[in-house]
């Protein structure tokens, strides 16, 4: 089973201007439980770019890898972390009429059988709070500058 939340917010700019500063992950620190985040190797953008990410989720502190694994402007970029839990962090910006929208779905499997299934299904309050959280903090970031 793997746990999927979404989040949206529309913004007043371009798909090109949101799309740009939500994949510029050197100011990141509205992403979903992260408390750092340090690119580390391959491209410095796009397919490739790795990051060495601190997360902080559940009571739980974590470091990851994050690798951009789609990057298609200014429309999606898709971020993977392939160790420990298996988490997707996917970035669609729609056009709308007078701006665009961010939609930010994170998906995530903590590991298999029944007690995987159990631990996704008692994280996923907690998960939801954070996308839309993070979310939220975008598009105020957003809105300021």
């Amino acid at each position: 089973m793997v746990a999927e939340v979404v989040s949206r917010a529309t913004l007043p700019a371009s798909a090109e201007k949101v799309f740009a500063r939500a994949v510029d992950l050197s100011k990141a620190d509205w992403l979903p439980s992260v408390s750092g985040i340090q690119h580390v190797g391959g491209a410095a953008s796009g397919v490739g770019a790795q990051y060495s990410v601190l997360v902080h989720f559940m009571g739980h502190d974590s470091e990851s890898l994050l690798t951009c694994t789609k990057f298609d402007p200014p429309r999606q970029a898709v971020f993977s972390v392939d160790e420990g839990m298996k988490l997707t962090l996917q970035l669609e910006v729609i056009p709308v009429e007078g701006g665009s929208e961010l939609a930010l779905t994170l998906s995530y499997r903590v590991g298999g059988g029944p007690f995987g299934a159990m631990a996704e299904k008692a994280s996923e309050p907690a998960a939801r709070h954070e996308v839309s959280r993070a979310v939220e903090a975008f598009a105020a970031n957003f809105r300021r500058r």
